[in-house]
């Protein structure tokens, strides 16, 4: 089932539409109920000629009942933006290069749906407005104790969203795991200094780091100003996103303290804010805003690469197919109503 459901996802560019054909029966159904009362109405009145009229009314009817139908399960099809085959004139689109810097620490296994799902979901929208557009390039790197690059740079989308769709089971990397004699703690520095290092010659100027967290780090040692200097020396800005409730706390699951009892957790945004501030950033709560939204707003308008690299061929659109034959039944029903 999982499959066939991204083979959808792969084929329609926008799929959430697609539940709009459940409307298009009851529809079907109500035009039909519409049609019965309304002969029944005329048979109470007419005689013999009127009956015959309307019998051969309804034949007509059927067929333009037929056409709408059909014109709007291609309006909704249409409008699931169906795609297929590769558009290799978009190859050239230049872009800016992306980094996500995701927390995947014990504390945002908290919260229903954990917070780690919340930044999925987001994500993965994120992902569809910047495949929508071309040009970018996005990269992944995860971070709790250690950092760790589970996507370099590429325009590969599938790619990113596959590493997007694992989240929780790559949270489980040993590699994330604090080294030898280091304390516990989430890495927010290291998380950005990693993401930083992700820069090449062809990203000056044109280089943007989205660190999704939820800010609580137990060791309270100020380790993120190592990467708010790294980003201030790169002349960086830090895109910050809050994940989590900074007013209830939540259960981390499956953990406890030294005395055996369950550890607690909430959003804390102070060193969020903080990151945002000191490299002239942004912040924003992922309960605030939609990501793709906090993209468009954040970073879209600013400047692109001169020319595109890395560049891979993207869907090309097949909405006219659906949409004119769409139209033109929805006119010829709807004409043959009257």
């Amino acid at each position: 089932m999982e499959k066939y459901l991204a083979d959808i996802a792969a084929t329609f560019a926008r799929p959430w539409v697609l539940w709009l054909l459940a409307v298009v029966p009851v529809l079907g159904i109500l035009a039909w109920r519409a049609d019965v009362w309304r002969r029944r109405a005329l048979a109470r009145v007419g005689g013999r000629q009127v009956h015959q009229l309307q019998e051969q009314r309804r034949r007509g009817r059927f067929w333009a009942n037929l056409g709408v139908q059909t014109g709007l399960v291609l309006c909704v099809l249409a409008a699931a933006g169906p795609q297929w085959g590769l558009d290799w004139g978009t190859a050239t689109t230049s872009g800016r290069d992306i980094v996500l810097v995701v927390d995947v620490s014990r504390s945002m296994t908290a919260e229903v749906p954990s917070r780690i799902e919340q930044a999925r979901r987001a994500l993965t929208d994120l992902l569809a407005a910047l495949r929508q557009r071309g040009g970018h390039r996005v990269g992944v790197v995860l971070f709790a104790g250690r950092p760790l690059v589970a996507c370099p740079l590429t325009q590969d989308y599938d790619h990113a969203g596959a590493v997007l769709d694992q989240l929780d089971e790559l949270r489980r990397d040993p590699d994330l795991g604090p080294g030898p004699r280091e304390a516990s703690g989430t890495r927010l520095g290291r998380g950005l200094v990693e993401g930083l290092r992700m820069r090449d010659e062809q990203s000056r100027g044109v280089f943007d780091v989205i660190l999704l967290s939820d800010g609580d780090d137990p060791s309270g040692d100020l380790e993120w100003e190592f990467g708010v200097l790294e980003a201030r020396a790169a002349e960086v800005p830090i895109s910050v996103v809050g994940v989590g409730d900074a007013v209830q706390d939540a259960v981390i699951p499956d953990f406890r303290d030294g005395s055996g009892q369950p550890v607690r957790t909430r959003l804390n945004e102070d060193p969020l804010r903080k990151i945002a501030s000191a490299t002239e950033g942004r912040y924003d709560h992922l309960r605030r805003t939609a990501l793709d939204r906090f993209y468009l707003d954040a970073i879209d308008r600013l400047p692109r690469r001169g020319d595109a690299i890395d560049a891979l061929p993207t869907p090309q659109a097949r909405y006219p197919l659906f949409l004119v034959p769409a139209l033109v039944l929805l006119a010829l029903g709807l004409g043959r109503r009257e």
